[in-house]
């Protein structure tokens, strides 16, 4: 049970920077000045939303198994 609720808040923390970063790029986006402070998180909410992705299904992939339970 300890295992599964560690995997919740795992997938929650992620989830919460990668929210943290898009607000930041959204407010970054709101000026087309900021283009070239933008561009470069990009790839910071790109690896963001993939290791979020990941935190989420290994979480479901747990909560699932019959064994925990």
């Amino acid at each position: 049970m300890e295992n599964l609720l560690n995997g919740r808040g795992n997938a929650l923390r992620h989830l919460g920077y990668l929210n943290r970063l898009y607000k930041d790029v959204e407010l970054l986006m709101r000026n087309a000045e900021n283009y070239h402070e933008a561009c470069p998180k990009k790839k910071d909410v790109e690896i963001a939303f993939v290791r979020c992705l990941q935190a989420c299904d290994e979480y479901y992939q747990f909560a699932d198994d019959p064994k925990v339970k």
